[in-house]
């Protein structure tokens, strides 16, 4: 082989080294770049993750006192209050089947029947409110409850024949 042929070869080939280098050295810079940014998101992964795992347990924390709190506080109605509560349902629930009657009925005046039955529900609402915070006893509320009631229904019944 030629001399010259060999020296130009060796420049082609020392220069292509040069470059390869080159590349090498920027691609490793780029790496360690690379993997400072993943330690970094890493760290912030776990920070956040830790964050969150505070966050729940304070929130189960929070959730366990409001327990405590609300069973602390728990109140307790008297039984005068829990049998005017009981009547009260009695009396929306006669409502709601006799205005369910009229519905099926096919009353013309269906719109004015509803408000009186509506109406009378909340009269006898108001009425055992007004009973149970009165200063009777206890047997006598429940016995004007009961008439309330009575009253109620019979109200309803007459709603119906009209």
């Amino acid at each position: 082989m030629n001399s010259k042929l060999l020296i130009k070869q060796n420049r082609e080939l020392f220069d292509k080294l040069q470059i390869a280098n080159l590349n090498c050295r920027r691609l490793t810079e780029e790496n360690v770049a690379l993997k400072e940014k993943i330690q970094f998101l890493t760290e912030q992964l776990a920070n956040k993750k830790e964050e969150d795992v505070i966050k729940a347990e304070e929130a189960v924390v929070t959730d366990e006192v409001v327990a405590e709190t609300v069973e602390r506080e728990a109140v307790e109605l008297s039984p005068e209050i829990e049998y005017g509560s009981k009547i009260i349902g009695e009396i929306v629930m006669s409502a709601t089947y006799h205005s369910n009657l009229l519905g099926t009925a096919g009353k013309d005046n269906l719109k004015e029947l509803l408000n009186l039955i509506l109406g009378r529900t909340e009269v006898a609402k108001s009425q055992i409110l007004n009973i149970v915070s009165s200063d009777v006893s206890i047997e006598n509320k429940m016995q004007m409850i009961d008439s309330e009631r009575d009253d109620a229904i019979e109200y309803f019944k007459s709603i119906m024949e009209q």
